[in-house]
């Protein structure tokens, strides 16, 4: 090898691929690799003979002499061992510095020598023992690679992790994808970085947005795709906003669509920063798979729903007596939905009517002679009957009986139900102390308790 590296002076490119050279003293490579004296781009990529690779000792220094004209090193799949100080002599004009898939069992140590490094591939390694400092000497690192290295680990049982990359301002693009991690160690993006264009936190274990530095201005694309998220709060939201122009990928992950999660929902309906929101799902709070562009294309009334914590609906109720009635039920936690401030303008009333049901937990018929007498009353009764029927919810109707009526004369949709309803009789002069409205108020309370589900 030595004499092949001495005679070999006018090479510029090498390669040395899918050979046995390690187990035949093919190290002695990387030792004479300085006689390659115009050398521009070196690969030694798969040359084990057999997959198993016994654990050398670990050293703390590995010294190695470069040709003055190397700008390309890939040695990929080739070695295994425990990262150590990394020195290397002639390095200046190196580039592109590619180690993927080597078996590197600790990453604490760190480079000298080759401080122009713009591309570091790192990708394979286990680094659940990590330096903060092990990126210290590409201060001018353009592009990091560290897909499936173990990162989590590494990051949660260093101290300072968050000085990972304090030292590679000039980096354009970061892929940290595959790494287990829960959480992005404090300050890990909290740097002016110059130029960055693109993050990858693929396929970790994120539930909240990263933070990202003020001052950055460059940044396009951040890949969130298969984490844990479930929904992103109002400081996430506010986060995402000062990033002004960046697209957010987000599919693969866990959302929720629920009330909890309404300002999600509706930053998503408003946002153009989420170029895959078609290939998003969630999980509504009945634990039913749903597209998210689904839910948020009905996203008012699901808010009209989520307003209604009781999910309740009053229909033409005498208008003279329902702002009492509303401010009392509102008092004990309740707050009531009503169609004069609630319906949708511009929809048709048999529309806004359907809507009203198909988004409330409960419907609430103040049945007044005046209610008996609508064309309405009549019409809010069959399509609250057929909606119950169809989803399962035959108790889903509340009747309060204000003025002196009797079951004979409810209309016949009313009379099919009666035995699935809940009941109230509201007092009046002749109605004896007991049924007081206090008591009456007690009985809705009770109603409106039994079922708190949000049907979406």
């Amino acid at each position: 090898m030595q004499v092949f590296s001495i005679k070999s002076t006018c090479l510029e490119y090498l390669e040395i691929s899918e050979n046995t050279i390690f187990d035949r003293g093919g190290s002695e490579l990387l030792v004479n690799m300085q006689n390659f004296k115009n050398l521009k781009v070196f690969k030694l990529i798969r040359n084990w003979r057999s997959l198993r690779r016994k654990r050398s000792q670990p050293s703390t220094l590995y010294s190695f002499v470069f040709p003055k004209t190397l700008e390309e090193v890939y040695i990929e799949n080739n070695m295994a061992f425990d990262m150590g100080n990394i020195e290397v002599i002639n390095g200046h004009n190196l580039r592109v510095l590619s180690l993927k898939d080597n078996e590197v069992w600790t990453c604490e140590g760190s480079f000298t020598g080759i401080i122009n490094v713009e591309f570091f591939d790192m990708s394979g390694w286990t680094c659940e023992k990590l330096s903060h400092n092990l990126l210290y000497g590409f201060p001018n690192l353009k592009t990091l690679k560290a897909t499936g290295s173990h990162l989590g680990k590494g990051f949660a049982n260093t101290a300072g992790a968050g000085y990972f990359l304090s030292k590679n301002m000039r980096l354009h693009d970061i892929n940290l994808s595959s790494n287990r991690i829960n959480s992005i160690p404090d300050g890990l993006f909290l740097r002016p970085f110059e130029q960055l264009s693109s993050v990858d936190m693929s396929y970790n274990n994120l539930t909240i947005f990263p933070k990202f530095h003020a001052s950055i201005k460059t940044l396009k694309i951040i890949d969130l795709t298969f984490n844990s998220i479930t929904h992103f709060n109002n400081k996430d939201i506010e986060r995402i906003r000062k990033l002004r122009k960046v697209d957010i990928l987000l599919k693969g992950n866990p959302f929720q669509c629920s009330c909890k999660t309404l300002q999600f929902l509706k930053w998503l309906s408003e946002t153009n920063q989420v170029p895959d929101i078609l290939d998003l799902t969630c999980v509504t709070e009945k634990a039913s798979r749903r597209f998210m562009s689904e839910v948020i294309s009905n996203l008012k009334t699901f808010e009209i729903s989520c307003k209604t914590n009781s999910g309740c609906r009053l229909l033409h109720a005498d208008s003279k007596w329902i702002k009492q009635f509303h401010d009392k039920v509102s008092s004990i936690g309740f707050e009531l939905c009503l169609e004069a401030k609630d319906f949708i303008g511009g929809s048709g009333i048999a529309e806004n009517v359907i809507n009203a049901i198909d988004s409330s937990r409960r419907v609430i018929f103040i049945i007044t002679h005046n209610f008996l007498k609508s064309t309405w009353g009549s019409y809010e009764m069959e399509m609250t009957r057929m909606h119950a029927f169809q989803k399962g919810r035959e108790d889903m109707v509340i009747v309060v009986v204000k003025d002196d009526i009797q079951v004979t004369d409810m209309p016949e949709v009313m009379k099919k139900m009666w035995f699935k309803i809940t009941y109230i009789q509201w007092p009046n002069d002749e109605h004896l102390a007991y049924n007081t409205e206090e008591i009456c108020y007690e009985k809705m309370k009770m109603s409106l308790k039994m079922k708190e589900e949000t049907t979406i």
